[in-house]
C-alpha cells in the first residue's frame, strides 16, 4: 500500500475529520431550506411555471384588476385562464392577450364616500385571490397590499393603499437580491441578447382616471442602491423613461453586466417612490442556484481550516515532538520521502473533504429546487475549496516542521483566527483608516481584493468571478492575480518548511 494513501486513510478516516464532514453538510443543507423556505414566502414557487404580476385599477367608477402572466422563459403567455375569486366565489373570469389580462371586481367606488372605499379595498385584499390556469399548469395567487402613507393622509384623487397579486418563478430573470429589496412589486421576466430587460412594475400613484408619472432609471452597485439614502448618489447615470400613464407600467431597460442593481424613480407631484431590485443578467435559475450555494459556503469556509490545522499537528508536530519521526526514519525513507508523503496524504483528504461537502450541498439544492445541478458553480467552488485547504495546510504544516507541537497549536489557533474569523473585520478597520468605509462600492472591491492576500482567500476570489460571470457582482477578479496568489501561498511555505525540515534536529 502506499505511504500516502496510508497516511490519507489515517487522516481522512478520523473520527473528528468524519464529524465535521457530516456537520459542513447538514449547515448547508439547513441553510438551503431556510432559504428555500425564505423565498417561498416572498411569493416564489419551485412547483409551478407561471409567473404573474397584477394590481387593482379604476375604471368607470368600478374597481377591475389589470396584470400580466408569463411563462417559464418570461415571455408573455395568451389564452391562459385567470379567474377571480372573492371568498372563494367565482366573481369575474377573462383569457390573457400578449400576457395581458383585465378582470371586473364588481365593486363600485364613490369618490364622496371614502370610508365605504377603503372598507371595500380592505375586504378585496383580505377575501381575493387569481387562479390562473395555462395548458395543464394551474396556480393560485393571492394579494398583499402596500401602504405607501397613512390612510387619511391620501386624497381620493391621488392614491389609495395599493392591492397586487405577485407571484414569481424561479425560471424567470430575477435576481435572489431581490427577495428582500423590492420596495414595490417589480418583476424583471426576461433579459434579451443584447441586455435588454422587459421589466413590469406597479405605479404607486394611482388615482380616479388617468394619472400621469414621470419616470427615470438608472443601475448601479445593488448595495449601494439599496443602502444610499439619496439614490441618485449611487446611480452612475440617470436616464429618462418617459411619462406613463398605466397601473402596470412595462418597460425595456438596458442593463450593463459590470452592475447588479436597478433603480426606477417615480415622480407625481410632490409624491415620489423608488423601485430597487437586483438583476443578474445570467439565467434567474442558475443565480439562485449559486446564491443558494453561497450562502452555507461561508460558515463552512470558516471552519474548515480547522480540519487542516489539526492534521498537520496530528501528521507532523505531534509525533515530532514526542520523537516518533526518529523511529520512521530508521527505516529506508528519506527526510524528503517523509515530508512528501504526510503533505499530500492531508492535500489528499483536502480534496476529498471539498468534493464530499461541495456535492453534498449541491445534492441537496438541487433535491429541494427539484431542478439539474449547475455543474460549473460545484466545480468551480470545489476547486476554491481545495485550493483554499491546500494554501492553509502548507502554513500550517511549514509551522508543524519547526516547532514544538504546544507552540505550533498556539500560533495554528491565531493565525486560523485572523484568517477566517476576523479578517473581514482587519479590512473594515482598515477601510475605516483609509476613509472607504462609508463608499459600499469600494468597500466590497476592498473585502474582495483583499483576501489575495489570504491563504483561505481562493474559494471566495472563484466564488467572486463566479458571480461576476452571473452577473451577480460587479467586482473584477483578475484571473492571473489569483493563480499568482495561490501558487505563492502554497509553494512558498512548502519550500520553506522542507528546508527547515531537512536540517531540524528530530530528537526529542
Amino acid at each position: 500500500m502506499s505511504a500516502v494513501i496510508y497516511d490519507f486513510k489515517r487522516s481522512f478516516f478520523r473520527l473528528s475529520t468524519l464529524l465535521l464532514l457530516i456537520i459542513f453538510i447538514l449547515v448547508g443543507v439547513a441553510s438551503t431550506y431556510l432559504i428555500y423556505s425564505s423565498m417561498i414566502q416572498q411569493g416564489y414557487s419551485l412547483d409551478q411555471k407561471l409567473s404573474v404580476i397584477a394590481a387593482i385599477d379604476t375604471e368607470d367608477n368600478c374597481l377591475i384588476i389589470k396584470g400580466y402572466v408569463f411563462d417559464e422563459k418570461g415571455d408573455p403567455v395568451s389564452f391562459a385562464q385567470v379567474e377571480l375569486y372573492i371568498n372563494d366565489k367565482l366573481i369575474d373570469k377573462a383569457s390573457s392577450a400578449d400576457g395581458f389580462f383585465m378582470l371586473c371586481t364588481g365593486t363600485k367606488i364613490s369618490p364622496t364616500n371614502i370610508n365605504k372605499f377603503f372598507e371595500n379595498i380592505t375586504k378585496l385584499a383580505q377575501d381575493s385571490k387569481l387562479v390562473v390556469t395555462y395548458r395543464d399548469v394551474r396556480e393560485e395567487v393571492r394579494s398583499s397590499t402596500i401602504m405607501f402613507r397613512e390612510v387619511k393622509e391620501i386624497p381620493l384623487t391621488i392614491g389609495f393603499p395599493r392591492i397586487y397579486y405577485l407571484k414569481r418563478t424561479l425560471y424567470t430573470y430575477h435576481s435572489p437580491t431581490a427577495f428582500i429589496s423590492t420596495s414595490s412589486p417589480i418583476l424583471i421576466p426576461r433579459i434579451d441578447k443584447d441586455d435588454v430587460a422587459i421589466v413590469y412594475f406597479i405605479n404607486p400613484f394611482f388615482s380616479l382616471g388617468n394619472n400621469s408619472i414621470e419616470a427615470e432609471y438608472c443601475i448601479g452597485n445593488y448595495l449601494s442602491l439599496y443602502t444610499e439614502k439619496n439614490i441618485t448618489k449611487a446611480c452612475e447615470e440617470i436616464k429618462d423613461l418617459g411619462v406613463l400613464n398605466k397601473t402596470i407600467v412595462s418597460v425595456k431597460i438596458p442593463l450593463d453586466p459590470k452592475y447588479n442593481g436597478l433603480a426606477i424613480l417615480i415622480k407625481k407631484d410632490d409624491l415620489n417612490t423608488t423601485y430597487i431590485t437586483g438583476y443578474s443578467t445570467s439565467r434567474g435559475i442558475n443565480t439562485i442556484y449559486l446564491s443558494l450555494l453561497s450562502t452555507p459556503l461561508g460558515t463552512i469556509v470558516n471552519f474548515a481550516p480547522i480540519i487542516m490545522l489539526y492534521l498537520a499537528y496530528v501528521l507532523m508536530a505531534k509525533p515530532r515532538s514526542i520523537g516518533a519521526l526518529e523511529f520512521i526514519l530508521a527505516r529506508p525513507i528519506t527526510r524528503l520521502d517523509l515530508y512528501l508523503t504526510r503533505y499530500f496524504a492531508a492535500v489528499l483528504t483536502g480534496l476529498t473533504l471539498s468534493i464530499a461537502v461541495i456535492l453534498g450541498l449541491g445534492l441537496s439544492t438541487t433535491a429541494i429546487l427539484g431542478i439539474t445541478p449547475d455543474m460549473t458553480a460545484l466545480l468551480t467552488i470545489i476547486l476554491g475549496l481545495f485550493l483554499a485547504l491546500t494554501a492553509i495546510y502548507s502554513v500550517y504544516y511549514s509551522l508543524a516542521t519547526s516547532i514544538r507541537s504546544g507552540l505550533y497549536l498556539a500560533i495554528g489557533i491565531i493565525l486560523y483566527l485572523i484568517f477566517t474569523i476576523f479578517w473581514q473585520t482587519i479590512v473594515i478597520i482598515y477601510a475605516y483608516i483609509t476613509g472607504q468605509l462609508f463608499d459600499f462600492q469600494k468597500l466590497t472591491e476592498l473585502i474582495s481584493y483583499s483576501y489575495y492576500f489570504n491563504p483561505v482567500g481562493a474559494v471566495n476570489l472563484l466564488l467572486t468571478m463566479l458571480q461576476k460571470s452571473y452577473g451577480l457582482s460587479s467586482v473584477e477578479v483578475n484571473p492571473y492575480y489569483v493563480g499568482l496568489s495561490v501558487a505563492i501561498w502554497i509553494i512558498v511555505p512548502f519550500i520553506l518548511g522542507y528546508l527547515r525540515f531537512r536540517r531540524i534536529n528530530l530528537s526529542t
